[in-house]
């Protein structure tokens, strides 16, 4: 295993260098676009007493859509002050959004979710501050938000004993991090010195990679410095735990899942059935290879009420796009019929990578689609 990695060490750097080299490219042009074009905002409410916490949701959506309404107006009603902003310069600002969110600001096509959480973070900074809020919430449309057990998670994130609540974590190949398209960080944290120098040195790049890289790996990296006590809703040992994680089960996982585990169980786990539970025990060694919200994301869904889906679950091919009809038989329990309808319809145009065009490939491959 370690003279494959080696082996294929050398490439891997390559391609992070030109990654990088892309990115880095294109800084001068975002930083000088940022002087020029600033975010348009709109106030549409105050911060009230009866506001607990603030919300900031990063969205790339055309118009507000249902799996928003669906968190904001969960956020909304447990008292959260709403902030969205939105990198689409042809989002359409409408009484449906007023209703549903107490500053909107318009970032002109600038930069991918941090950017947004960037702009976000500078108008509490400066408007905000001294305001009595116990909470920060960051949150972007990449999943599908589902209503039932919604306000339950919610509850969760303003665990007032933690200083970070994240749904979801990872280790994978490179650094820890905590899953930044949910998470939330308390007062005193979000007010820290080096949290404000994060984003002051966080250029807003239209640059996936480097969103990836610097956005969430970095911001997880100024987390972990200041030694929170934190708490991940799902974690690696969550998922190990749950009595559903069994053979029976492998269909709510990821193929990928399936592949590796039958492709080990001949030479790692065995075939005489000494092992009493090898499914559990492949997984519990081996959680870093996967993305957990794509690879357990349905079996999370139907056996423990988790209201998010990635919208990437196909994309990204985590999942067949075969099986779309497969997990919408899961969805279908948590969903009405015209929201499930919506899902299925944007999983199969979106389609999945191996599919696309070859441009597209491209840039996707260098992070700037």
């Amino acid at each position: 295993m370690v003279d494959k990695i080696l082996r294929f060490l050398p490439i891997l750097i390559l391609f992070d260098l030109f990654k990088w080299s892309i990115a880095i490219l294109q800084i001068p042009h975002s930083y000088l676009r940022t002087l020029f074009v600033k975010p348009e905002i709109f106030l549409i409410n105050d911060f009230l007493s009866h506001h607990k916490f603030i919300f900031i949701y990063a969205s790339i959506e055309q118009k507000i859509g249902e799996s928003s309404l669906h968190i904001l107006t969960a956020i909304k009603d447990l008292g959260g002050y709403v902030i969205l902003v939105t990198n689409n310069s042809e989002y359409v600002f409408n009484n449906e959004v007023k209703v549903v969110c107490d500053v909107f600001i318009d970032n002109k096509n600038t930069g991918w979710d941090f950017a947004e959480y960037k702009q976000a973070s500078y108008y509490v900074y400066k408007n905000l501050e001294k305001s009595n809020f116990s909470k920060v919430i960051y949150a972007n449309d990449s999943v599908f938000y589902l209503q039932p057990n919604l306000k339950v998670e919610l509850y969760r994130m303003l665990d007032e004993d933690c200083d970070v609540v994240s749904v979801f974590d990872g280790a994978g190949t490179r650094n820890y991090h905590f899953g930044s398209w949910f998470i939330s960080i308390s007062k005193k944290i979000f007010l820290d010195e080096v949290i404000r120098n994060f984003w002051n040195k966080f250029f807003e790049v239209k640059n996936k990679f480097y969103t990836v890289m610097r956005g969430e790996f970095g911001f997880s990296k100024a987390l972990l410095s200041l030694l929170p006590k934190t708490y991940v809703i799902y974690n690696g040992l969550y998922i190990c735990d749950l009595k559903e994680l069994s053979l029976q089960n492998l269909q709510y996982m990821s193929p990928r899942v399936h592949d590796d585990f039958f492709e080990q169980r001949s030479i790692t786990y065995g075939n005489n059935d000494s092992n009493q539970d090898p499914l559990r025990d492949y997984i519990s060694h081996n959680l870093g290879k996967y993305a957990l919200p794509q690879a357990f994301g349905p079996l999370l869904i139907k056996y423990c009420d988790m209201p998010f889906i990635k919208k990437d679950l196909f994309w990204n091919q985590f999942q067949s796009l075969s099986s779309i009809y497969f997990i919408c038989s899961v969805l279908k329990e948590k969903v009405s019929k015209q929201y499930l309808n919506d899902i299925k319809a944007y999983y199969l145009k979106r389609g999945f990578i191996s599919g696309a065009k070859y441009h597209i490939k491209l840039l996707y491959f260098l992070g700037v689609r």
